[in-house]
């Protein structure tokens, strides 16, 4: 088990499973996948937070999530077509749920960007449960209500729920004895096990999260089975991070999930947006794949730095 200061192997894995449930889902439309792929980003920023004074961690996460997102956001937007320029620009300010096809993913940035900056200016002496119970009614109210504001901001409720669940469960189950207890206690037979409940939780009918469309599914099971869909998916990342080929795959595609992020979308629909599905998927990952190992000049930009970009290190904001 590969681990220092900078690399968790098992949450890089984490990261991986992710972010090509991510891909996945929007590449083949089966949604039900977003019942633990988007919850899962929130729950282990969550789960790897830290407070620190506001203008340090402004500058750090503005650093890895808004330099990002403004440039590959104005990249993108080169490649869309409006009636009109002002049409364009108002949709990629407004953002949200005014922003789709290409740039459909471009709501998530924003949201996790104002949430860990809200989660942090709480306080030290704040308790993840507090938050939790402020931020659930909150959310549940969003379902109802279904408001569409600037940056899906009405989001950040649902999103500060799952970061207190994820600081919660790491005040219980640090990282390190979390992988000790599931290498020594999950067995191969409960692998299986645990893989096929996911199988049966995803197909559950009406078990559903579309966090930019505030369909929250079933209210309140739909996000409490979402935090176990998680927590069976990163017993899984633990146990695979001890299988040599498939870890070295899931981190390599967790360390470059915020680049993945940001252009699946616009290479699935450039590129592939006519095939088959499943070929559009293989073809989608494949681009994706060959994309994220940037030429050299390029990767050697601070922006685009495994330390900035491609490591999606504002998921892993250390201890």
């Amino acid at each position: 088990m590969a681990t220092d200061n900078k690399h968790v192997t098992w949450i890089d894995c984490l990261k991986g499973i992710g972010i090509l449930s991510v891909v996945f889902a929007h590449v083949t439309d089966i949604k039900s996948v977003f019942v633990f792929s988007i919850p899962l980003f929130f729950i282990n920023a969550g789960y790897l937070f830290h407070p620190q004074p506001f203008r340090q961690y402004f500058l750090k996460l503005s650093q890895r999530i808004a330099i990002p997102y403004c440039l590959f956001l104005v990249f993108i937007s080169l490649f869309c077509f409006r009636s009109s320029i002002f049409e364009l620009v108002g949709d990629i300010l407004f953002g949200g749920m005014r922003l789709g096809g290409d740039l459909g993913i471009f709501w998530f940035p924003p949201v996790l960007f104002l949430s860990l900056l809200i989660y942090n200016a709480i306080g030290i002496h704040r308790r993840p449960v507090w938050v939790m119970a402020f931020a659930l009614p909150l959310a549940l109210g969003v379902q109802y209500i279904n408001p569409s504001l600037p940056l899906n901001i009405q989001s950040i409720p649902l999103a500060l729920f799952y970061i207190g669940a994820g600081e919660l469960i790491s005040s219980y189950i640090p990282k390190q004895e979390f992988v000790t207890k599931t290498l020594a206690k999950i067995k191969t037979w409960q692998t299986i096990g645990i893989i096929a409940a996911l199988c049966v939780l995803l197909w559950v009918p009406n078990i559903y999260l579309d966090i930019k469309y505030n369909d929250y599914g079933i209210p309140l099971l739909s996000i409490l089975l979402s935090i176990l869909a998680v927590a069976l998916v990163a017993v899984l990342s633990v146990k695979v991070s001890a299988v040599g080929t498939l870890e070295r795959f899931l981190s390599f595609c967790g360390r470059g999930s915020l680049f993945i992020m940001f252009i699946h979308q616009f290479i699935h629909f450039r590129i592939f947006g006519n095939c088959n599905v499943w070929l559009g998927f293989v073809g989608t990952a494949a681009c994706l794949l060959d994309s994220i190992t940037l030429p050299c000049g390029l990767r050697s930009h601070a922006v685009f730095s495994a330390g900035r970009l491609g490591n999606l290190k504002f998921i892993r904001l250390e201890r």
